[in-house]
Order: structure tokens, then C-alpha cells, then sequence
């Protein structure tokens, strides 16, 4: 099969054209560096030096002392078996050590598949005891990133960058270590198969040429067979059929007429022929490998002809296997980038010349990261491979479903009468994918995001549309999962402006921009504040103070959720501890999105929060919301709620009423506290809206939880709740969210 070859240029290229505004210019450096190193590794076939080439050029790239790739021998105490590339002398890092020796937190990080980033060994209290120092001492080594490459939910390897002094660690360096470790641990996997496979292949080789399993003689002029007892007794023919050129009948129907063209060429030239064709033996055919030379008298005459077949069928699996790792995608079987261009070519060529249309989606697994974080990679391999599977059995037979990377794939759609051809495959698609998957014992729905272009009308050229999908599948992402978007000319600026945002809030996160201010949650009792919510603000630099809803979505569809809650978390626990010192007893209410929830973050950094600061688990409230916490097959929702119980932190249930889902779960579930939604308390107004407002209190005191009512912004909502039980208000009649430096003077 002939395969066209990538076009760098052209790809970095296309990078550039995309680097259009400065605020790009360090992404589109850092995919032309991936795009050069990918160069280098497609090239090279010797695994070591696949290493040495990108640990050299990681390390010049990031300034490093030292790139370490290791391989980790987990049945000796999860050894380390180091390649390095350093600058100068590498002390201590010649001997063999365990990872232990680097601390026990530091193993555990790297077994649960997480990357390990230290700014400062002497100061993470993972590294800080002594024992690890004396190890991180030895080796010259103050601050480092390491990347664990995970295979069947063991740790196989690790790539690490280290520095001899401490150093600030930016989120694009750490971002570039993982994608290089991806690629890498990619590029090495294929190099180690390829050698085995050729180790296997020569093995073959020598078996099968030691011995043949045919042999056969014909007359001078090549024309019938003179002894065939053994091509008989291969074949299955009877030396009848086979004299004259019965012979050829044994041959594969789809190699017979190549083998009756060369055979007389060769016997014309009186020169040895050497074919590889497919011979029947009993009931199926297998590859065979035949040699023929010509038998000359003292006279140099041709007397007869003799020939040996060999089989060599294994051989021909094992390059089938070779070149189908070079066409399709390991896990799922898929065909890979290489094929999908080839594909596209021949698709759009004939889309071309008939002058019908080829639709390309760009699809996105939505929420697979929490899938990967929460339940393990074997199990996001599986939603993968049933993606795959139910994806590509809903498509057409002339259709081309691919795997770029990770959860992104490709439908190529060629012969389509137009648009809405498209959006009906595309709903087929997502209609198959939306099944429940099961995994042990856990249930996970899946749901895709798709991104469209059609050929020609939104582009020429493969690059070019599936930028345009991108661009499309951004927008889809934002608006929600499952949903289906076509590119529009107009997205381009408005992804764009999304991705802006997305990198100020990386920079923000990185300048300390943000900041928290608390409102106040005062009991209707006696008038007192013992209670407040902690609400994020951010004072971009050129936009002004923004509120959450200008920038949590891009936070949530971009992953810096996870960092950006950690923060606040951090940040309102150590203001707990400042109002503790000051005398203010004071709870804090924190909100936990979905993403952060469905993640076994929360927890370790509540621990990490409550030690640093020395608070009792009362002093914390953690807010989720309604539509959270009504499955009950949500399982890393239930293991949230049972951390959160054990540790005794207290959970609100944020905007009772708008989940309209069963009431089961306020007596079944953990829950302290329940925040009723602004739009009931609205609804204050008019009899029918008190009427379900009494009731919705009614039935939290006989449970047993507090009350807070949302959103209090009158005089009238306010005295009207001060008779119903309710146990504290919140909202812009009480107070506006505020800087720390004003709570205590509101909460005396």
C-alpha cells in the first residue's frame, strides 16, 4: 500500500497562519517544537536514541540541568532504570534507585498516574523530610516536573525535568513536559514493537528458508512439470492436473496472472526467478516464496527447470502487523492520521469530480478527563474503544472514522447531498455514542461533542477543515455536552476570545489576579453573622473586575477548574485562620463545581487546607449543587459525600428546588444545610409562591437541616421569612459580597 508522506513545512506552516495576534505566539512555538520533535521520532529507529534525541531537546527547549527518562521495573520495588541527558557532570545519578528513596508521597503521586511538579524540594512537604533531601542532595536536585506513563494501570516510565536550584514552574512548561512524555512513551512503545517484530520477522525468516515445503522440476522450455510428487503433495493436486499449466490452477485466483506473466519472462531470459505469491495447501491458501533457477549441461545448454517453495505465511502476518501499526491506532483499531489523510484525498477527489459535497466532524468524548481521573486509564481506554466501536456502526461503509489523539477523532462523510445529509449522520452519531456504558460495577453516560465543516465550501485543504472543525467543536463544548455545531466564519474571532481568556486565567492563576470576597449569611434569630460564602473575583488587567460567569466556563471546559477551586479553597481557609486570630468565629461556604466534584482533588485538598491552617472541619462548608447530587449511580459523587462525612465537613445543597428531581435524597444523602434558590424566594409576591416556599421550609427543619434562604434583595422578602422558620438569610438586602477587611465589622 502506498502512503503519502506528512508535510511539516506545510504543518508549521499552518501553525503560523493560526498565530495570528502575540498572546498565540508561545503556543504556536511550542507545537512547532512537538512538530520538529515528532519529525526526529518518525525517523529514528533505535528506541535509546529516541530517548537521548528528546530528552536533549526537551532539556535545551526548558533550560533544564538535567532530562531523565526511566523505565520502572515494578517487581524490584518499583526500581529506576535511568537514560539521561544533562549539561556537564551528572553527580549521583549513575546508580540504581527506587522512586522511594524519593520519598513516599512521591510514589504514591506517580502510581495514581499524576505529574509531580516541585518547585522547591526543601520546602514540598512531600520531599521535606530528610531522608528524601539526603537523596535529592546526592543527585543535585531542587526542583523538578515528572510525567508517570501509565500502561494497564501500572507505572511503566517516567520523563522528568530537573533543575540543580529552585524555580517557579509556568503551566505552559508543564503542559509541553506531559505532551513530550505523550509522545515519547508513544514513539518508544512503536520503536520497541518495530525490533521485536523484525527480531521475530528474521527468526521467521530462518525457519521457513531452512526448509521447503515444495520442490518441483519442468522441461528445458519451462512449459510442464517433470516431477511433481511434491508440489502434489502440497498442493492437494494430482500430478495429471497439475502437468501442462495446471499448475497455476494451485496458485490465488488474485496472483495467477501476475505468475503466468513472470514465469515466461524468466525462462526467455534463462535467468533465476524469485516470486512471492499465495499457494493453495488443503483448504486455504497460504504465502509461499518460490525460487527457480535453470539446470545447464556440460555445454552450458538449460536441461530442465528446478524450483523450491517456501512458506513463508508468518512472515507475511508479521509485516501486515508492521504496516498496520503504521496506518491505524493501537487501541482502537481505527485508522490513524496517516490513513485519514490518504482517505481524505481520494474522498475529496472524487467529491471533486462528481460535484456532491464531503461533510468532516470532529468529535470530542465530553467529560473524559473526569473518566480517566476518577474511575482510572483502563477505563477511559475502554469508553474509547466503545466510542470506536459504536461510532463506526453507525456510519456509512464508505465513511472514514479515525483517531487523531487522545479522545479526539474524525468522520469523513464523502457523497453527501448537503448540510442537513451531514446533520443527520451527526445526529445518527450522537444518538449511538449517548448509550450508558458499563464498567464493573459502574455506569458511565457518554455523550460526544461534535464540530462540522464541509468540503469545499469551508475549505480545500485537510489542515485547513479541520481547523475549522476545531473551531467549531470549541463553540460546541461551551454551549454544553452532546451538542452539535457547524463552522461558521464568525466563530473563528469568538474562539479566539475564548482562548484568550483561557490563557489570562492561566496567567492570572500564575500573577495572583484573582481574589475572593465573602457574603455574609445572617441568622434570622438573633441578627448575627456566623456564616459566610466565599465567591471568586477576577481584576483582569484590562477588562476590569469580572465576574464568575465571565470566565468558570472557560475554566471548566479547559480543565483549570481543578487549579483555579484549589485556590480558592487555600485562599478562604487561610482567611478563616486570619478571622480566628482576630477573635471571629466564622464558617465559610465554598462552592465545588461538577468538574471538581467528579475528581478525587477535593479531598486531598481539604486535608492539605485544614492542616495548614490549623482548622477544625466544622469551620468549612462545602456547596454542591442540586442537580449533583440526584443520581444515585453517580459513584465519585457518592465517594465525595462519604469523604466529606468521615471528615465531619458539613455539605450545603446549593439552589434547592431547581433540580426537579425526587425528594429521596435530602434523607438519604449527608446533607447539613439547604440553600433555597433565589426564584423562590421572588416569588414571595404572590400567595401560590409563599404557599411552596412554607412548604419547602417545612419540610427541611422536620429533616433536621438548616435553612438558608437565597437572593433576600427587599424589606418584604425579609420580614416575610423571619416568620416561617427560616434559619438565616442571605442576599443584597442583608449584604453585597465583601473584601475580608469588612466581615468582621458587618459580623459584629
Amino acid at each position: 500500500m502506498t502512503r503519502n508522506a506528512r508535510n511539516p513545512a506545510r504543518e508549521r506552516q499552518a501553525v503560523y497562519r493560526r498565530a495570528q495576534d502575540p498572546q498565540r505566539t508561545e503556543e504556536a512555538e511550542r507545537r512547532v517544537f512537538i512538530l520538529n520533535l515528532l519529525d526526529r521520532l518518525r525517523t529514528e529507529k533505535q528506541p535509546e536514541t529516541l530517548i537521548d534525541l528528546t530528552c536533549e531537546a526537551l532539556g535545551h527547549r526548558l533550560g533544564a540541568d538535567l532530562v531523565i527518562y526511566a523505565d520502572i521495573d515494578e517487581s524490584d520495588g518499583y526500581r529506576i532504570l535511568p537514560r539521561l541527558w544533562g549539561r556537564g557532570t551528572v553527580p549521583g545519578q549513575t546508580g540504581h534507585r527506587r522512586i522511594e528513596d524519593f520519598g513516599r508521597p512521591v510514589l504514591e503521586h506517580m502510581k495514581a498516574g499524576k505529574t509531580l511538579v516541585i518547585e522547591n524540594v526543601h520546602e514540598d512537604p512531600r520531599t521535606a523530610a530528610q531522608g528524601p533531601l539526603a537523596t535529592f542532595a546526592e543527585v543535585s536536585v531542587a526542583s523538578l516536573a515528572h510525567v508517570p506513563l501509565i500502561d494497564g494501570g501500572q507505572l511503566r516510565a517516567i520523563l522528568g525535568v530537573q533543575f540543580a536550584t529552585p524555580r517557579r514552574w509556568p503551566s505552559a512548561d508543564v503542559k509541553l513536559t506531559e505532551e513530550v512524555a505523550e509522545r515519547l512513551w508513544e514513539a518508544v512503545g512503536r520503536c520497541r514493537a518495530e525490533v521485536k517484530l523484525t527480531a521475530s520477522l528474521e527468526k521467521f525468516r530462518v525457519l521457513v528458508e531452512s526448509s521447503a515445503q515444495a520442490t518441483w522440476e519442468m522441461d528445458p522450455d519451462g512449459e510442464s512439470i517433470t516431477d511433481a510428487a511434491s508440489w502434489c503433495s502440497y498442493t492437494g493436486q494430482t500430478e495429471e492436473e497439475a502437468r501442462g499449466k495446471g499448475w497455476l490452477d494451485a496458485i490465488h485466483p488474485d496472483d495467477r496472472q501476475a505468475v503466468a506473466l513472470r514465469w515466461p519472462q524468466a525462462v526467455r531470459a534463462e535467468e533465476p526467478l524469485s516470486e512471492e505469491y499465495r499457494l493453495r495447501h488443503g483448504d486455504e491458501w497460504r504465502w509461499s516464496r518460490v525460487r527457480a533457477a535453470p539446470i545447464r549441461d556440460a555445454l552450458g545448454r538449460i536441461v530442465r527447470w528446478v524450483g523450491m517453495n517456501h512458506d513463508i505465511t508468518a512472515r507475511k502476518k508479521t509485516e501486515q502487523r508492521i504496516e498496520h501499526m503504521a496506518l491505524y491506532d493501537a487501541l482502537t483499531g481505527l485508522p490513524n492520521r496517516t490513513l485519514l489523510q490518504d482517505r481524505f484525498r481520494e474522498a475529496a477527489a472524487r467529491t471533486h469530480r462528481e460535484g456532491d459535497y464531503l461533510g468532516l466532524a470532529m468529535l470530542d468524548v465530553d467529560r473524559f478527563k473526569e473518566v480517566n481521573d476518577t474511575i482510572g486509564h483502563a477505563a477511559g481506554d475502554k469508553v474509547l474503544q466503545a466510542v470506536a466501536e459504536r461510532v463506526s456502526g453507525a456510519l456509512r461503509s464508505t465513511d472514514t472514522f479515525a483517531r487523531l489523539s487522545g479522545d479526539e477523532f474524525v468522520a469523513v462523510l464523502p457523497n453527501v447531498g448537503g448540510v442537513a445529509e451531514v446533520e443527520r449522520l451527526a445526529e445518527r452519531v450522537r444518538e449511538a455514542v449517548r448509550q450508558p456504558l458499563t464498567l464493573g460495577a459502574q455506569s458511565v453516560a457518554l455523550s460526544v461533542s461534535m464540530g462540522i465543516v464541509v468540503f469545499p465550501q469551508d475549505g480545500d485543504e485537510l489542515d485547513l477543515l479541520l481547523h475549522g472543525a476545531d473551531i467549531a467543536l470549541y463553540r460546541a463544548k461551551a454551549e454544553g455536552r452532546g451538542t452539535i455545531r457547524f463552522f461558521e466564519p464568525g466563530m473563528e474571532a469568538e474562539a479566539q476570545r475564548l482562548r484568550r481568556t483561557e490563557a489570562d486565567l492561566r496567567t492570572a492563576l500564575e500573577q495572583g489576579e484573582l481574589t475572593v470576597v465573602y457574603q455574609p449569611q445572617r441568622d434570622l434569630s438573633d441578627g448575627r453573622v456566623r456564616s459566610v460564602e466565599a465567591l471568586v473575583r477576577w481584576r483582569h488587567p484590562t477588562r476590569g473586575l469580572l465576574m464568575p460567569d465571565a470566565f468558570i466556563p472557560v475554566a471548566e471546559s479547559s480543565g483549570l477548574i481543578h487549579q483555579l477551586g484549589k485556590w480558592v479553597l487555600d485562599e478562604a481557609c487561610r482567611q478563616v485562620r486570619a478571622w480566628r486570630d482576630q477573635g471571629l468565629d466564622l464558617r465559610v461556604s465554598i462552592n465545588v463545581s461538577a468538574a471538581e466534584a467528579r475528581c478525587d482533588g477535593v479531598l486531598e485538598a481539604l486535608d492539605q487546607a485544614f492542616a495548614a491552617y490549623d482548622l477544625h472541619r466544622t469551620d468549612v462548608e462545602v456547596e454542591l449543587t442540586e442537580t449533583l447530587l440526584v443520581d444515585p449511580t453517580d459513584k465519585p459523587m457518592a465517594a465525595l459525600l462519604a469523604g466529606l462525612q468521615t471528615r465531619g465537613v458539613r455539605v450545603a445543597l446549593d439552589d434547592f428546588g431547581t433540580g426537579y428531581s425526587s425528594l429521596g435524597y435530602l434523607k438519604d444523602l449527608p446533607i447539613d444545610t439547604i440553600k433555597i434558590d433565589r426564584t423562590f424566594i421572588a416569588g414571595t409576591d404572590t400567595r401560590d409562591g409563599r404557599i411552596l416556599l412554607e412548604a419547602m421550609i417545612d419540610l427541611g427543619q422536620k429533616l433536621g437541616k438548616r435553612i438558608i434562604a437565597e437572593g433576600v434583595e427587599t424589606e418584604e422578602q425579609l420580614d416575610w421569612l423571619k416568620g416561617t422558620g427560616c434559619d438565616a438569610v442571605q442576599g443584597f438586602r442583608i449584604a453585597r459580597p465583601l473584601p475580608p477587611e469588612l466581615i468582621p465589622r458587618d459580623a459584629s
